[in-house]
């Protein structure tokens, strides 16, 4: 899919549900995104830790079980967050993830957790409705074709090929299972957000409108030594696709030559 390749796990722990890909390098920003099942041996409760101080991201930690009680959860999310330099932690809040939320929010007193609100009673984490799915799906789409992640996870990159429209939303073809793409698919939310730009000087809206006019300008043929008018329409051309991508994308219009 999309050119991805798996890579084999640098060590495997917790009797094969937890793949090290990459170990924690000082000082790097982490951001652990959570996905919470009943814990009874359908849906997997997962979670990825994904390395954003590098370019591109990179995925370096993938944990999947399908019998972790949610009130045990907390632990392992609490291990291995501290274990990659206190990671930002993301939980989606819905159903049992509440349970994960309260867990590390209030027993065990992890601080470098995702809050969208402090007042109301689901404010710890992310609720994953029709809206946040939609901007999720539709940003992890655009970092994943653009190269601006590297995602190395077997499992992964499977969840990714099977994970398909159906009506308005995206969900696991029949048979399959999307628990890991939903951390991506949550991380994709998180990555579009201001949260996460002033958390990493990092706009990603920008990085990707910037990756949209440089293939736009490498898309069009060079010009010749002769002026035919070509020069004009193909700079027109230009300019409209921009213009179309910038009003996407929402990105304040910037001169050709600081985008160039």
């Amino acid at each position: 899919m999309l050119g991805l390749r798996a890579k084999p796990p640098k060590e495997i722990l917790d009797q094969g549900c937890t793949k090290v890909y990459e170990t924690p390098v000082q000082d790097h920003f982490y951001v652990m995104t959570v996905d919470v099942s009943k814990g009874i041996g359908g849906d997997y409760s997962t979670f990825n830790i994904i390395d954003t101080s590098t370019r591109p991201f990179k995925q370096v930690l993938v944990y999947r079980h399908n019998r972790i009680s949610p009130i045990l959860f907390p632990n392992i999310i609490y291990k291995y967050a501290n274990i990659y330099n206190e990671a930002y932690v993301i939980v989606e809040n819905n159903d049992q993830g509440s349970v994960v939320c309260n867990g590390l929010y209030h027993e065990m007193e992890y601080e470098n957790l995702h809050l969208e609100s402090v007042i109301k009673a689901n404010g710890i984490g992310i609720t994953m409705n029709k809206k946040t799915k939609r901007l999720g799906c539709s940003a992890i789409k655009d970092i994943v074709e653009t190269n601006k992640i590297d995602i190395v996870d077997e499992q992964t990159i499977l969840e990714m090929s099977t994970f398909v429209a159906k009506g308005q939303s995206y969900q696991a073809s029949d048979g399959n299972h999307d628990d890991l793409m939903m951390n991506l698919v949550l991380f994709g939310y998180f990555a579009n957000s201001q949260h996460f730009g002033n958390l990493t000087d990092i706009s990603l809206k920008n990085v990707l409108f910037e990756q949209k006019a440089k293939e736009i300008d490498d898309d069009l043929p060079p010009f010749g030594l002769h002026d035919d008018g070509s020069s004009s329409i193909n700079e027109f051309d230009r300019e409209d696709k921009l213009k179309h991508i910038r009003d996407a994308w929402q990105v304040p219009y910037r001169h050709e030559f600081e985008i160039l």
